[in-house]
């Protein structure tokens, strides 16, 4: 979370002028949150870096997969053709799907429908 904050810029105090004790004690404060806050956004942007790298690699890896699939079924549908029978396409694939938690952890159709 440090990475979210804002932290005061650097104040340019003259060479000679007394410094109060509370606007060292914040300039010390300050620099040591900058100091956190960068090394937050680094680590932050160093797992981004690991994240978007693992997503490329997934997807390709799910695109070999569907093309093979597709190649596959090429393949098949010409030695269907040049044997001279026929060959069927799969069937899609089909989800049979029951609700059994409503809307707000309460079961469907619980409440009577006036009639």
């Amino acid at each position: 979370m440090a990475d979210r904050y804002l932290i005061g810029g650097e104040i340019e105090i003259p060479a000679q002028a007394p410094v109060p004790e509370g606007l060292k004690k914040k300039l010390d404060r300050n620099k040591k949150l900058l100091a956190e806050k960068e090394a937050a956004v680094a680590a932050k942007a160093k797992e981004k870096r690991a994240q978007r790298f693992a997503l490329k690699m997934r997807t390709n890896a799910y695109e070999k997969e569907y093309k093979a699939a597709e190649t596959k079924l090429i393949e098949l549908r010409r030695q269907a053709r040049r044997e001279g029978s026929f060959f069927m396409e799969p069937d899609a694939k089909l989800m049979f799907v029951i609700r059994i938690t409503g809307i707000n952890k309460l079961a469907p159709y619980t409440e009577e429908t006036p009639s």
